[in-house]
């Protein structure tokens, strides 16, 4: 219950004109004051945020805080019948091999979860980049093979208790433009 959907509309430029598109992430509330946890890139340049609830219930939030560096976002929505996700311990550390659980909406498909394991940790891989493309920010990579799609980020990765250990942000598809991953599928690797 403390996974949400997000849906963003963003005002894109194209051939000198301004247009919305509309976009798609996840999130998981943290406080039963309504915060919720994403990453940057979902919320990025949004003129309005909805999120929908496990119920189905539609809210609206607004961003109260966000790190670009770290690729996080958090927002607000209103309070009342919320749910916040429990935390993994942080002396219990994570570690290669085990079970985990990647909770989103991938392709759209809402309140959605795939099961992998923990294949390394530590990861950097050059997702976070700044206007002109360069590496920036700081990566610390907990790498699983859990099917994680486009619509998966944001969401909560969750350990076999049903702790949110991380979240989930980026996957490999094997394919490069210019020096960067380009939007893809999963291919074994979030």
């Amino acid at each position: 219950p403390a996974l949400v959907n997000i849906s963003v509309v963003v005002k894109g430029h194209g051939g000198g004109r301004a247009f919305r598109v509309p976009a798609a992430g996840s999130g998981v509330i943290v406080s039963v004051a309504g915060h919720v946890v994403t990453n940057y890139h979902v919320v990025r340049n949004a003129e309005r945020i909805d999120v929908q609830l496990e119920s189905g219930e539609l809210r609206e939030a607004a961003v109260v805080g966000s790190d670009r560096s770290t690729d996080i976002a958090v927002l607000k929505i209103a309070t009342g019948h919320l749910h916040a996700a429990i935390r993994a311990d942080g002396r219990d550390a994570v570690q290669q091999g085990d079970l985990v659980f990647a909770f989103g909406s991938p392709f759209d498909f809402r309140f959605s979860m795939s099961s992998g394991v923990v294949s390394g940790k530590g990861r950097s891989v050059g997702v976070i980049r700044n206007e002109r493309g360069q590496p920036f920010g700081y990566e610390n990579f907990i790498q699983v093979d859990a099917a994680i799609n486009p619509g998966n980020s944001g969401g909560p990765l969750l350990d076999f208790r049903g702790h949110v250990i991380g979240m989930n942000t980026a996957i490999a598809t094997g394919r490069r433009t210019t020096g960067s991953f380009e939007d893809g599928q999963f291919a074994g690797i979030g």
